[in-house]
């Protein structure tokens, strides 16, 4: 009988511990959404990601043969993965798009 109350104890630990992962890893709301992949680096404009990362610098636009807006991000991507190699993706905070942050995840 000691063994059985022990197991059952053990059990009822395992699924708790299972049910917290479960909910701290899956957080979604409606603010939360995906992101476009843009020559292998994540974008996000005006967001940011809710996984932590850290800032590795900035990339700037610099000319462009045009202001449009997948041109900008085609510029930005292109220079992030120049400067900085093992950056996963760019924080676009300017709302002219000249600018934006390098970042890895945590």
């Amino acid at each position: 009988m000691k063994n059985g109350g022990i197991f059952f104890s053990l059990l009822i630990i395992f699924f708790a511990l299972l049910f917290l992962n479960a909910i701290s890893s899956g957080v979604t709301g409606k603010n939360t959404g995906n992101v476009d992949d843009v020559n292998g680096v994540l974008v996000f404009y005006r967001s940011s990601p809710v996984t932590d990362f850290e800032t590795m610098g900035t990339v700037k636009v610099g000319l462009t043969m045009s202001n449009k807006p997948e041109e900008l991000i085609d510029v930005l991507t292109s220079k992030l993965k120049k400067q900085f190699p093992t950056a996963e993706a760019i924080v676009i905070s300017d709302p002219n798009m000249n600018s934006g942050s390098a970042i890895k995840f945590k």
